[in-house]
C-alpha cells in the first residue's frame, strides 16, 4: 500500500489496485487514511523506523487481504 500511495508501484500492480480502490470502500477509505497519514507524519517528526513500522504493518494487512481476493 505504501508503495502504491507513493506511485511506486510497477504499472500492471499500480492499475489492478486503482481498479479494486474504485469498488471497494474499505479500501478506498484506507488509502485515503493513508495518505493523510503520510502527510501527517512530518509534522509528528517521527524517527524514520517508527513510520517505517506503521508502513510496513499496513502493507501486511493489504497483502493479506489481497491473498484472500486470489
Amino acid at each position: 500500500m505504501s508503495a502504491y500511495i507513493d506511485g511506486e508501484l510497477p504499472g500492471r500492480q499500480e492499475r489492478r489496485l486503482a481498479a479494486h480502490e474504485e469498488i471497494c470502500p474499505e479500501c478506498a477509505q484506507l488509502i485515503r487514511t493513508l495518505q493523510a497519514l503520510v502527510a501527517a507524519l512530518p509534522a509528528l517528526r517521527l524517527p524514520p523506523e517508527a513510520s517505517f513500522a506503521i508502513a510496513e504493518r499496513t502493507a501486511e494487512q493489504v497483502r493479506a487481504r489481497i491473498a484472500e481476493w486470489d
